[in-house]
């Protein structure tokens, strides 16, 4: 994966979206740890998962130069507790938050996530999370209370980037 091919800016916009989604995830920055696929002579694919709380998430990597298709062995990964994997049962959808090329969601059959993934891309999958280009996931309900002095007419912008908010780009 090679965050803008060289391009400043590119590579500027994708660690802000990358630290967006890492400071939105608990999982990703205190979560329990588990190695899911690593290149054994074969595909070039890292992926791991992530959990804390009801915050999952799971990590794939292609660094190949052709596209590559993983099974990721959730039910079967000794790494990922009983009560993550009871969570993340057959038709669990996860949804791509990092929305870079990887397909938008994938979903858990035969307690396991099938992903392809295009050759050098990186997808940061959430469980049940609308993506910032995907579709699905859970849909939530939010209810506002605003105290401020406005006038008729007068925009009110909301921004945050909290994972309850769906971690909303605050650019």
């Amino acid at each position: 994966f090679v965050a803008g091919g060289g391009n400043p800016k590119v590579t500027y916009d994708l660690t802000k979206k990358l630290i967006g989604i890492r400071k939105g995830n608990a999982a990703l920055w205190k979560g329990n740890y588990a190695e899911m696929w690593r290149p054994n002579g074969g595909q070039n694919v890292y992926a791991f998962y992530r959990g804390s709380g009801t915050n999952r998430v799971i990590v794939v990597v292609n660094t190949s130069g052709s596209a590559a298709t993983v099974n990721l062995d959730i039910q079967g990964n000794a790494g990922i507790s009983a009560t993550d994997k009871s969570a993340l049962s057959n038709g669990t959808v996860f949804n791509d938050l990092l929305a870079e090329g990887a397909p938008a969601s994938a979903t858990v059959a035969s307690g396991k996530l099938p992903v392809t993934i295009g050759a050098g891309k990186m997808g940061i999958y959430r469980a049940g999370a609308t993506g910032t280009g995907g579709t699905g996931g859970t849909a939530v309900q939010v209810t506002f209370q605003v105290s401020a002095s406005t006038y008729f007419g007068q925009d009110v912008y909301l921004v945050g980037d909290r994972a309850e908010l769906g971690a909303w780009n605050t650019a």
